[in-house]
């Protein structure tokens, strides 16, 4: 087996698949509903058998969810604000795995511009996102 990053090739094949097939679906989800329909989607999963027992440390597999979307949405996506199709899909598997997560849109008005965000809580804890950053965005929706 060959490791790269953090990567275990080729056992981590079907993930990285996996993470593409998402960002694709949420990104074409997000030109045709809206934010809540896309929520309501995901947020049914909270009711469905969890698959907890499939994934070893749950850390580390979001930790590869995290860099993996990273890589996609903005070396193959070409992405320059990637936080809100990698929240969605960072709550769809915390969702589908029984992780406790939530999901929080929020704004903020600089000078002239108002700028959006999402980013995700696990266990109330914001995921590898810098908490001084989220202090300036008023939520918006939190799910």
């Amino acid at each position: 087996m060959w490791k790269n990053k953090g990567y275990y090739f080729p056992k981590d094949i079907g993930l990285l698949a996996g993470l593409f097939i998402l960002l694709v679906y949420y990104s074409l989800l997000l030109r045709f509903a809206s934010i809540q329909d896309i929520l309501n989607r995901i947020t049914r999963l909270k009711n469905s058998p969890k698959k907890r027992d499939s994934i070893i440390d749950p850390e580390i597999m979001l930790d590869k969810v995290w860099r993996g979307c990273n890589f996609f949405l903005r070396r193959v996506f070409r992405s320059t604000k990637p936080c809100l199709r990698r929240s969605l899909v960072m709550y769809d598997l915390c969702c589908r795995y029984g992780i406790k997560t939530n999901i929080i849109i929020g704004i903020c008005k600089e000078g002239t511009s108002i700028n959006g965000h999402s980013w995700i809580l696990i266990d109330g804890i914001p995921f590898k996102d810098d908490i001084e950053l989220i202090r300036k965005y008023t939520p918006m929706l939190e799910r």
